[in-house]
């Protein structure tokens, strides 16, 4: 388990090393927390420089946008419910996407 601290606020994150990985992701998860999956060759401050780009929507994640006894009711509704995971998949895609053009970018730098 790594740590970054930002500010007052502490990110506890995971990471997962994949080989055959080109790209980079931050998954939220309820049961794993932070978990950022890597391909080989980066090393912990490569992933530093990450999280420190996106702790902003990190913390965000991690404690919702309202405390949780503020926090209205879920939609009863089947189809607004899958309309949300979507949102979520195509918010992670964009996350993905973003964090591959990064690197990209820190490689072309080198």
């Amino acid at each position: 388990m790594y740590t970054y601290q930002t500010g007052n606020q502490t990110i506890d994150y995971k990471i997962e090393v994949v080989p055959n990985r080109t790209d980079i992701t931050v998954q939220i998860c309820d049961k794993e927390g932070v978990k950022v999956i890597i391909p080989r060759g980066l090393n912990e401050n490569n992933v530093r420089s990450i999280i420190a780009r996106k702790a902003t929507w990190i913390l965000k994640q991690l404690n919702g946008s309202q405390p949780a006894e503020e926090k209205p009711a879920a939609p009863k509704k089947e189809a607004v419910k899958k309309e949300t995971a979507k949102k979520r998949l195509l918010k992670q895609q964009l996350l993905q996407l973003k964090l591959v053009l990064l690197k990209k970018e820190t490689n072309s730098l080198t």
